[in-house]
């Protein structure tokens, strides 16, 4: 296809049109070295060629895809743009004709933060560069991190819910004229041109003194000090400060502060995305100077096992800011898990330090808290925002893993223990997503197994506990022993709504946590078994997707610490692990269709190796699994063979069997010899020898491998 043609498409929105030609001339300005426009044309129809062939980019790893000239991607996609249906001008979700959160259950899911997709540790990635690595994910969902402006590197410290951030932003494309909010309409286009949804991130708080606060002062929760900050304002208690009547009077002057800094620049918010950003960043800076010569500081959120909302102990001269304290209703500390970064939504009114009402006045009628409809007003308009702005399909909800534990139910009326939002208020804004969009589901900031309680708050995925477990026979038997509850949930008279299996988190290395990323933790070979238990230990109506996190698929690691630092991954570029990440996703793709009538129907542990056997509901036919989980996960030069026998069904006695084995699961298929594989080894994929005795399958197996046999019936 002629240049001119790929980059003419009166079909194309504004910004796509817009978007080819600032990167030509960027190309042409500062061209890569080694590339002729001629050959990033020829680059970008030999990558559309095998995306046709595959579905999928398998030649290159992320590193080699975000190192192309950013012309080929661009061309790239505006190869599949001539494929694709279009609605509003725009590519159409792949969700956009579902009528429930339904398809959530059967999607796979990849969380992605985008300014940690650079190609250097010491640079952050953007929303024009990251389309490159999207064709290379074997996922139809993204769980996209906050991308908004936010403060301290923290990107879960947003300062702003709607202006994006200058570190995800291409800078050179938008001083040649491509907004940053059109860049991520243009991320978003792309993802639905591969079929894949994207999730936008609701962060249940934002940073101290964000652009949010000043513009809705009454959404939050303040304190006042003195002009001298040694005592609160006027010799009050931290007790009178938190009424609703003070924390009104204070919501008024605070607006009447920030409304002469507006009126001085000439502008109606300082969330405006309409003007020039140096602009907006000017009154955002006056006005928190403003309010801090005035004695005004947000509060932070309590800690998760708090009570009430968060105290204050003094104010730090040195360092200019208040000491907060946290304690959980029995009076222990809890301040180590505070963020003194952030500032707390106020959702429920009459919230007292560190207690509860009645522990003040010995009437347990105290207690309750009046909500503050208009902050849940406000969240819940968030998505609806998110989807008519940039065309997002689903929601997550940030910071709700205790939402039950710090509940009290009396009566059937909730009441919160701290100031965090309650399942009655999460239900809003689940509520208000579908009625915007009825295909938006929610997946929730929660690890564990209780999607039954979840699924009354409004949620739609969970993860599993899998995550924060080590590879163990017990760990595993437990996997296997939950499918039965997945299948009743998600059966005739299940209530739906599923348990996600994660292989890692971006958060499993906070020292809170894990303390060490995965790959640093479990190695290659942890992280390709859990990538087989995520395909293949479920099937059927209780089928569990799979979560992954960018990085996974090379061994990369850093994904926590460019959570909270203005940094990127460190890329693993293990070849090996990288082509068994394909491998895998190959086998379970060509099986996908038939395992959806399917279950897991027995299973065998032991210390060092397990199996199971997963039985079609519609065919004669059955799938074997069987993996080493040993704590020496590497495959050895010896091969040391292991014999188990494994029962085929019931029903199949007395009928002549014959064993395939399936393909996929032989020795790693041959690739490029000038890839480099890592120095070390992965699982190998074996093809055991195996016999018939007495409808049993009786295996030699050698240790250290995976392998996957289907038996079926003659």
């Amino acid at each position: 296809m002629k240049f001119k043609k790929l980059l003419e498409n009166r079909k194309m929105p504004h910004y796509w049109s817009k978007l080819g030609y600032i990167s030509l001339q960027a190309f042409l300005d500062s061209p890569t070295c080694g590339w002729t426009l001629d050959k990033a044309v020829s680059k970008a129809n030999e990558l559309y060629a095998e995306y046709k062939c595959k579905g999928c980019i398998q030649s290159l790893i992320y590193l080699e895809a975000l190192e192309l000239p950013e012309i080929v991607g661009i061309l790239f996609f505006n190869l599949l743009f001539q494929d694709v249906k279009l609605k509003d001008g725009r590519p159409e979700s792949p969700v956009a004709d579902e009528v429930s959160d339904n398809w959530m259950n059967h999607s796979d899911y990849s969380f992605l933060n985008i300014r940690a997709t650079g190609k250097e540790i010491d640079t952050t990635g953007n929303f024009i560069d990251v389309v490159r690595i999207l064709p290379l994910l074997r996922v139809r969902a993204l769980h996209v991190a906050p991308f908004f402006e936010s403060i301290l590197g923290i990107v879960y410290a947003q300062n702003s819910f709607s202006i994006v951030s200058d570190e995800v932003t291409h800078m050179e494309f938008e001083k040649r004229g491509m907004s940053r909010y059109d860049q991520v309409r243009y991320f978003i286009d792309c993802c639905h041109i591969l079929g894949i949804s994207a999730g936008v991130d609701l962060v249940t708080h934002t940073s101290a003194f964000s652009r949010v606060a000043m513009d809705k002062p009454y959404l939050f929760r303040w304190i006042r000090f003195s002009p001298d900050n040694n005592t609160l304002y006027n010799n009050e208690t931290i007790e009178q400060q938190y009424t609703r009547e003070k924390q009104e009077e204070m919501s008024r002057h605070i607006s009447e502060l920030c409304g002469r800094i507006l009126n001085e620049e000439g502008l109606d918010s300082f969330e405006d995305t309409n003007v020039p950003i140096e602009l907006n960043r000017k009154a955002y800076l006056n006005a928190l100077k403003l309010l801090r010569k005035n004695g005004y500081f947000t509060m932070i959120p309590q800690t998760w096992n708090g009570a009430g909302a968060a105290a204050f102990k003094g104010f730090y001269h040195e360092g200019g800011y208040p000491v907060w304290n946290c304690c959980d209703i029995n009076g222990k500390d809890q301040t180590e898990h505070s963020y003194g970064a952030h500032a707390a939504f106020m959702f429920h009114y009459n919230m007292m330090p560190n207690q509860l009402s009645f522990q003040i006045t010995g009437k347990l009628g105290d207690c309750k808290t009046v909500p503050n409809d208009e902050a849940v007003s406000f969240l819940s308009e968030f998505f609806p925002r998110m989807h008519r702005t940039y065309g997002f399909d689903f929601l997550r909800i940030d910071y709700v893993d205790h939402i039950y534990s710090n509940l009290w139910n009396e009566n059937g009326e909730e009441i919160p223990i701290c100031d965090s939002l309650t399942p009655a208020q999460i239900s809003e804004i689940s509520q208000k997503a579908k009625e915007c969009f009825p295909a938006a589901g929610v997946l929730a900031d929660h690890v564990g197994n209780d999607i039954w309680r979840y699924r009354k708050a409004g949620f739609t995925i969970i993860l599993g506990s899998e995550v924060g477990l080590p590879i163990s026979a017990q760990n595993l038997q437990w996997s296997l022993k939950f499918n039965p509850t997945m299948e009743m949930q998600n059966g005739p008279s299940g209530e739906g709504g599923t348990v996600l299996y994660p292989i890692d988190t971006h958060d499993m290395a906070n020292p809170f946590f894990k303390g060490k990323e995965l790959p640093e933790r479990e190695g290659s070979e942890g992280i390709q078994l859990r990538h087989f238990f995520s395909r293949f230990c479920t099937a059927g109506v209780g089928n569990r997707p799979k979560y992954e996190v960018i990085g996974n698929h090379d061994a990369s690691c850093g994904i926590y610490r460019a959570n909270i630092k203005s940094e990127s991954l460190k890329w693993g570029n293990h070849w090996g692990l990288y082509r068994s990440y394909h491998f895998i996703e190959d086998v379970y793709e060509s099986l996908k269709e038939r395992l959806e009538s399917a279950r897991v129907a027995v299973y065998g542990v032991s210390r060092d190796f397990c199996w199971w056997r997963i039985d079609s509901t519609k065919e004669n036919v059955c799938w074997i699994a069987v993996t080493w989980i040993g704590t020496e996960y590497k495959a050895s030069d010896e091969e040391e063979e292991i014999t188990l026998s494994i029962q085929l069904p019931e029903c199949w006695k007395s009928d002549a069997v014959v064993i395939e084995l399936n393909s996929v699961m032989e020795l790693l298929p041959p690739w490029e010899q000038d890839k480099s594989y890592g120095t070390d080894f992965i699982l190998r994929h074996g093809k055991p020898s195996y016999s018939i005795v007495n409808n049993s399958i009786n295996l030699v197996w050698t240790k250290g491998t995976i392998c996957l046999l289907e038996a079926y019936k003659k």
